[in-house]
Parts: C-alpha cells; structure tokens; sequence
C-alpha cells in the first residue's frame, strides 16, 4: 500500500483528499466496498490496482510506502470481508 498524491508531494490542503493506493489481486470494486463498509471513507480516496498498474503508478507519481502498521490494518479490513 502507497500514500500518493498532494499529500506525498507536500502540498495537502484541508479540503482535499488522500490518495491511497492499495496493490492486489482482488478485484477494485470489492475492495472499495469492504473498505467503505468498514468506515474508510472521506477523506481517504482508495485507488486499487494490480501489480501491472502499480508499475503506471510509480512512473507518474511520488509514491510513499505505508508502514507495516497501516498497511496491516487495512488488509485485516479488507479480508475480514473475504
């Protein structure tokens, strides 16, 4: 999972989001809504990708790697779905 974005690039504002990239074999549609499910919403904006995608991904934007921490997190989240 990868921060992207204003947010990478240091240039946030309150009234925007945050970008985050989510890398997977699933497909997006359903990880979004077990995402959302689980509350993740606003002002989070979830992008799910597959590894191919990834690699479009890092040759356009700064992407930041999440800690093994938040990465978890989420992925105990998507998966308590599946």
């Amino acid at each position: 999972m990868y921060l992207f974005g204003s947010v990478a690039d240091g240039r946030y504002l309150l009234s925007g989001d945050i970008d985050i990239l989510v890398v997977t074999k699933l497909k997006p549609e359903e990880v979004i809504a077990t995402l959302w499910s689980k509350g993740i919403g606003d002002p989070f904006e979830i992008h799910v990708v597959n590894e191919e995608m990834l690699k479009v991904y890092k040759s356009r934007a700064k992407l930041i790697e999440l800690t093994k921490t938040v990465a978890t997190s989420l992925r105990i989240l998507v998966r308590a779905k599946f």
